[in-house]
């Protein structure tokens, strides 16, 4: 708490002075789209600078590979009207279907600012790029969506917010907020500035969502930027809001950021996610009390060993939901458990209980339980005997005994 409190009072006192270099009066530009030949731009010194990138990104065999895994590079190039510079959009398509790269910058005729870390997938060209001048200050505030395909009818994403500074060439990252594969692509929605602040609702159709491809993702929160908020309003919804000043180079600490992430759902997860042994390790951690874990294998290997508290889900399933805790499935290795979350929670929305659940997949199941440290019981106490599929026995950490 105290070192919240002390974040927040630094941001106070930093927007009070940067307001009175940058009022925080802000202006949607319009982008026109325009060939690249026709402006003033130097082509050549555009394409050396994307290759340098390229070099410094990626391994020399990816990039001897590239002209048999990439097409030609597409430049893509929209006017910031009525400023005189250029959104440019850097577009490697590949020839297999969601492994495209894609890097984008600002410039005018003296100056130029890239970004040098590539979006897997492309910026989105029709309504997907949003850009705001600082009508005192050679600053704009950028957010756009970029899209993904593994598949032709679906498609995951991510949505990125930047600050640019074009008076001393910085770029500071505001937020990345990511979805996953879905048949609807045309969400999420445009921001919006209103009441001296930038708006941005990230939400899911939910119609698609226990039903999707995988059903154990949701909308997530990857980065957020000093004096940025971020409330999580279900498990496929999340609002950012930012304010008018421009921002400060600091990222969250990586703690607030998970309990940004866990801790504001507050019993609001309409549907499940993948959960880490890290992340778990929090939960734990801070809340021990919330936790009920959940043993979807066989009851012969539940016998042998389990998760401290662990409840066998065949003979539990009714009772799972009575005293409202944060459910953690898990099997051998969470593939087993996902599906049974999934059809648990499929039952439970036919019943019209699934509003309120908070139910989480461990991810890599009991074996990353055990061997990221974890300990495991049998009814006498803490074990190192473990019943596994055979397949996984060799897996084991040196110490544990693999059990038929």
């Amino acid at each position: 708490m105290k070192k919240t409190i002390i974040i927040s009072a630094f941001l106070a006192i930093f927007s009070l002075t940067f307001a009175g270099q940058y009022k925080a009066t802000w202006d949607k530009v319009i982008l026109k789209q325009c060939n690249l030949d026709d402006t003033k731009l130097n082509k050549e010194e555009l394409i050396n600078e994307f290759n340098s990138i390229l070099n410094e990104r990626f391994s020399k065999v990816i990039l001897e590979e590239r002209e048999f895994k990439y097409k030609e590079l597409e430049i893509r190039v929209y006017e910031i009207i009525p400023k005189q510079a250029y959104f440019l959009v850097f577009h490697l398509p590949s020839k297999h279907r969601g492994e495209d790269l894609t890097l984008w910058a600002v410039a005018n005729d003296q100056n130029r600012i890239f970004c040098r870390k590539f979006i897997k997938g492309d910026i989105v060209s029709s309504g997907g790029i949003f850009i705001w001048k600082n009508i005192n200050a050679n600053y704009f505030r950028i957010m756009f969506k970029s899209f993904g395909a593994f598949r032709s009818s679906c498609a995951y994403g991510d949505y990125y917010g930047w600050d640019v500074n074009f008076a001393n060439k910085t770029l500071i990252p505001l937020f990345v907020v990511a979805w996953p594969e879905s048949p609807a692509r045309d969400w999420p929605g445009s921001p919006v500035f209103k009441d001296g602040k930038f708006h941005l609702e990230v939400k899911m159709p939910s119609e698609y969502f226990l039903n999707g491809i995988y059903g154990t993702d949701w909308v997530d929160v990857d980065y957020i930027g000093a004096g940025v908020d971020v409330f999580r309003k279900s498990a496929i919804f999340v609002e950012i809001i930012i304010p008018s000043n421009p921002l400060v180079i600091k990222a969250v600490d990586k703690t607030l950021l998970i309990e940004k992430n866990y801790f504001q759902l507050a019993y609001q997860n309409i549907g499940f996610k993948e959960i880490s042994y890290d992340e778990l390790s929090y939960l734990l951690k801070k809340h021990p009390q919330k936790i009920k874990f959940v043993d979807t294998r066989f009851e012969e290997k539940y016998n042998v060993s389990r998760i401290q508290g662990s409840l066998l889900y065949d003979k539990n399933e009714e009772t799972l939901l009575e005293d409202d805790k944060i459910l953690i499935f898990y099997s051998d290795i969470g593939e087993r458990s996902a599906r049974t979350l999934r059809r648990f929670l499929h039952s439970e929305k036919q019943k019209g209980k699934d509003t309120y659940l908070n139910s989480y997949n461990l991810n890599g199941g009991i074996l990353a339980w055990i061997s990221s440290g974890g300990k495991i019981v049998d009814d006498r106490g803490i074990t190192t005997k473990i019943s596994l599929e055979e397949e996984y026995s060799v897996f084991l950490p040196e110490h544990y005994i693999w059990m038929k």
